[in-house]
């Protein structure tokens, strides 16, 4: 297994963030909330956990003034900043999307910015050129996509267990990505264009283009990914939904990220904690979403990854 950093200067906030690990959701909390009858009933059943101080908040407001406050205290503690720079990446990204879609289509999307300023980002000058070129919104995304992605690898370079992190992620990426231009029969030339270098040469992923969902499979066979890959193209083939490939990303990575709860030392264990956050919010955002859609329990369900 790669070590993590094992930087003693840590240990005090690792001290308080194994107290605010015992403070997550669990199994049991998602399905109370799975078993409530609408999104009203939500922040009710939230009233013995880290959410409940807030509840006379709006719900959105409530999961961004959870991760404020936690995000505060990580940055009064991280003297790494490359970590504070890995997490606020996202943010940036996404305003950076909401920005140039708001231009395209004449419209104030101002409520869907995060508070954090994009600044400057190597990479996106090219980015930026090929959209205004094409106009394309699928390019811009897929180019910020993969901008966030190889960003990301560079930052992590000190901390070889978060670059093994996000070197996972540009796999799971590129996976999730083949599956998806398949599905949408897009040629080799696009794929090229959406694809990174990672574990897997794009130029070898591009062909399996041509293939059918069974070589994919039998591509992947081999490889850690092939229960992602495999239940992923079942349950879209049954189901015409990307659900289960997505919640089975997310295990993988949240998966690989609980290891850090038995570092000692370093930076990981704060990024870790702020990991499984985020993504406990995701899901919470996701029930909420799914009860006012008044979608059925099983496909909210199925939306969740089941690891805590």
């Amino acid at each position: 297994m790669i070590k993590g950093s094992e930087d003693t200067r840590y240990t005090f906030p690792i001290g308080v963030i194994r107290v605010l690990e015992t403070k997550l959701l669990t199994k049991s909390h998602y399905d109370r909330l799975l078993a409530v009858s609408g999104e009203n009933e939500i922040m009710p059943a939230l009233h013995d956990t880290t959410y409940g101080q807030f509840r006379d908040l709006a719900f959105e407001d409530v999961l961004e003034k959870v991760l404020e406050d936690r995000f505060q205290f990580l940055s009064r503690y991280c003297i790494d900043p490359e970590i504070i720079e890995l997490i606020l990446l996202p943010k940036r990204i996404h305003n950076l999307k909401v920005e140039f879609k708001g231009k395209i289509r004449e419209e104030d999307y101002q409520d869907l910015l995060y508070e954090v300023e994009v600044g400057e980002i190597e990479g996106i000058t090219d980015i930026i050129a090929q959209f205004l070129e094409t106009k394309d919104p699928f390019f811009l995304d897929t180019g910020l996509d993969r901008l966030e992605l190889t960003t990301s690898i560079r930052l992590s370079c000190r901390f070889p267990f978060l670059k093994n992190y996000y070197e996972l992620k540009a796999d799971l990426y590129n996976i999730a990505s083949l599956i998806r231009l398949k599905r949408l029969g897009v040629g080799r030339k696009t794929a090229l264009m959406v694809l990174i270098p990672s574990s897997f040469d794009p130029e070898h992923l591009a062909l399996l283009l041509e293939q059918e969902f069974d070589a994919i499979k039998d591509f992947f066979a081999r490889t850690p990914y092939h229960a992602v890959v495999a239940q992923g193209i079942d349950y879209l083939e049954k189901k015409n939904s990307f659900l289960r490939l997505e919640r089975l990303i997310d295990e993988e990575l949240l998966r690989y990220m609980r290891k850090t709860r038995r570092f000692v030392f370093g930076v990981e264990p704060i990024f870790g904690y702020y990991t499984f956050l985020e993504s406990e919010t995701t899901r919470l955002r996701r029930i909420y979403i799914g009860k006012r859609h008044r979608l059925p329990i099983e496909d909210i369900r199925e939306s969740l990854p089941d690891v805590y």
